[in-house]
């Protein structure tokens, strides 16, 4: 068996920011700096509009996506994914116009930007937090450490036949294939690339 690894920041209890420029959009962050890219809480992997729009189940609400809460209690509002570059003519996955029901929140995990009608949803956005996962900076000297001891760590867990290898995802993408043949002649994790 094979372990990949990528480091992410879980950020929750975030009170969102009003988009500076006047749109009435809200970005996840509580300061908008610009664009935040989401990342899936799975493998880390950027969280993108098509695979929110494919399976919005698996993220929305999830500690694999986000979650918007209103005084801590999670907010079921039906979520649609939106590219929302421009936060005053937004479109859907398709790159078509997208109007937004007042009871629906629109979604781009890309930007990390959301389009939100607090009077449509009975609430304040004052009592509005937001849970989500960003990429962790990155440290290759910390990372490498970290990974190590992992590594070295699961070895005395598993069965002897499995080997566990953990890699940073973002700065080696290995093929398992490559990495499964190397464990059929080493035993000992931390030799393996």
């Amino acid at each position: 068996h094979v372990l990949f690894c990528t480091p992410s920041v879980v950020v929750a209890g975030a009170h969102p920011a009003p988009l500076a420029d006047g749109s009435g959009a809200f970005t996840v962050a509580e300061v908008d700096r610009g664009p935040v890219a989401l990342v899936d809480g799975f493998d880390a992997a950027p969280l993108t509009r098509a695979a929110l729009d494919a399976d919005p189940g698996a993220y929305v609400g999830t500690p694999r996506g986000f979650t918007f809460r209103v005084r801590g209690a999670g907010l079921t509002s039906p979520v649609v994914p939106a590219d929302l570059d421009d936060p005053a003519q937004p479109r859907d996955t398709a790159g078509d116009p997208l109007t937004v029901a007042a009871t629906e929140i629109a979604v781009d995990p890309e930007t990390g930007r959301f389009l939100i009608d607090p009077a449509g949803l009975g609430i304040r956005v004052g009592e509005l937090t937001v849970d989500y996962l960003l990429a962790a900076p990155a440290d290759p000297v910390a990372e490498a450490q970290t990974f190590a001891d992992l590594a070295v760590g699961l070895a005395p867990v598993l069965p002897a036949a499995v080997v566990a290898v953990a890699t940073d995802t973002r700065q080696h993408r290995t093929d398992p294939t490559v990495l499964l043949s190397a464990t059929k002649e080493r035993r000992d994790p931390r030799d393996l690339p």
